[in-house]
């Protein structure tokens, strides 16, 4: 490399827009190598190990004399190149019609946060998102949240619109979970392959179902998992690492919510690869003959009882949102994966508060 010349480079892919090398980047290339500074097109993406300033343009030139000889992109709709000689500068661009612009930050892609938290013992806390708007992810991710769950199982959230959902919360410090449909081996490889860290499986009643959503789920040795993950995170990783962490960091959370759920509670917890359990209370009361009625004294005991038995295998516990004053007593009881609420709640709840305001 010629002396002096302190690159800031951001390399493209050529997975997603195999037009890219096109006679524009020829130009910005043929211009970098007369200055001595090499520029990659990437055939794999990895992940980029750049934290922006805000989610929509990534400020190279903020990192000044100590910027990395190469910059890697992960996807985006613009991707500059930046050519620096001491204060010199020279800045080309052009357009990449594919998904909504991604950062991932510095970090480990691979790592699950969630799982981490609640192996520490932390309480965590996530929102509910069932409607299909990238906006609401977008915010949400931005906020406090420990997770933000997509409900796959009620709803229209299916696999085309839960893709850019997905993506939506890359480089923000949320772990993106599904619900999927059902214990099915192809919705869980679906949820996986488009970038789900972890999955929240209904309907879950004895060992038997809980083996099979673990095997789903994982990669051979531990399960059947196809390997045709697109590995949106997690290009340029060795295979046997990626695969081997894969299994380890992926959130498998099954949902206890009936009669034969509860009877079944060791036999379930205890099935290595499940991770935690999530109280569906609305389902689990109906399942009791308490329909309608997910507080009443006697499902606050199964709720209770079942939580206990949670804290006595070591498995955390998760509770679907009913109200504050329910958050409040899960908390107490040793609840460590609480839903505040969902998108549509939480706008309902602003919508009456404004409205309250003025007297309607």
């Amino acid at each position: 490399m010629a002396s002096g010349i302190s690159p800031s480079v951001v390399g493209a892919c050529g997975i997603c827009c195999p037009w890219i090398a096109s006679a524009a980047t020829a130009r910005m290339m043929n211009a970098a190598n007369e200055k001595g500074i090499e520029i990659r097109l990437l055939d794999v993406i990895p992940a980029m190990m750049l934290t922006p300033l805000s989610n929509r343009e990534a400020p190279l030139r903020e990192y000044g004399s100590k910027a990395p000889r190469v910059f890697t992109v992960f996807h985006a709709r613009r991707v500059s190149i930046y050519l620096s000689k001491r204060s010199e500068s020279i800045v080309k661009s052009f357009e990449i019609t594919t998904f909504p612009i991604t950062y991932f930050p510095a970090g480990d892609p691979m790592k699950n946060k969630l799982k981490e938290k609640l192996r520490n013992g932390e309480v965590t806390y996530g929102i509910s998102v069932g409607t299909p708007c990238n906006d609401i992810v977008e915010l949400a991710s931005n906020l406090a949240f420990d997770w933000i769950w997509f409900d796959g199982e009620h709803g229209p959230l299916n696999t085309e619109i839960l893709h850019p959902m997905i993506q939506a919360t890359r480089g923000r410090d949320v772990t993106p979970l599904v619900r999927v449909p059902w214990n099915d081996m192809v919705h869980i490889k679906k949820a996986l392959d488009i970038g789900a860290e972890g999955l929240i499986i209904p309907w879950v009643n004895n060992r038997e179902q809980a083996e099979y959503a673990v095997r789903s789920a994982k990669y051979p040795p531990m399960g059947i998992r196809g390997m045709g993950a697109r590995f949106l995170n997690t290009a340029g990783l060795d295979l046997a690492e990626y695969l081997r962490t894969a299994n380890e960091e992926t959130f498998i959370m099954v949902q206890i919510e009936t009669v034969e759920a509860v009877e079944n509670m060791d036999d379930i917890l205890t099935t290595p690869g499940v991770d935690a359990f999530l109280v569906g209370p609305n389902d689990l009361a109906a399942s009791h003959g308490y329909v309608g009625q997910p507080t009443h004294p006697e499902m606050e005991k199964i709720v209770k009882g079942i939580m206990d038995r949670g804290k006595e295998l070591g498995v955390p516990g998760g509770y679907a949102f009913i109200s504050k004053d329910a958050n409040r007593k899960r908390i107490a009881e040793g609840f460590q994966w609480i839903t505040l609420g969902s998108d549509m709640g939480f706008l309902a709840q602003a919508a009456r508060a404004a409205l309250a305001e003025v007297g309607r």
